[in-house]
């Protein structure tokens, strides 16, 4: 069985994982998505919210 991952924790990697696409030369910042489905609608729009508001231009939830 897999270990036990806190919220927080995902709700970290979420962030820094944006942070890393929006840090690599070849990704163009304004063109980034997040998408979820299930828990994942939790985790972006909790991602979405914990980033600046003006960088956020797409977001696409399924639930």
């Amino acid at each position: 069985m897999a270990p036990y991952v806190r919220r927080i924790e995902i709700l970290q990697n979420g962030v820094a994982a944006w942070q890393i696409l929006c840090d690599h030369p070849q990704v163009c910042e304004d063109r980034i998505a997040i998408i979820g489905t299930s828990f994942g609608v939790f985790v972006a729009l909790r991602i979405a919210t914990s980033l600046s508001v003006n960088r956020i231009h797409f977001i696409y939830v399924l639930a």
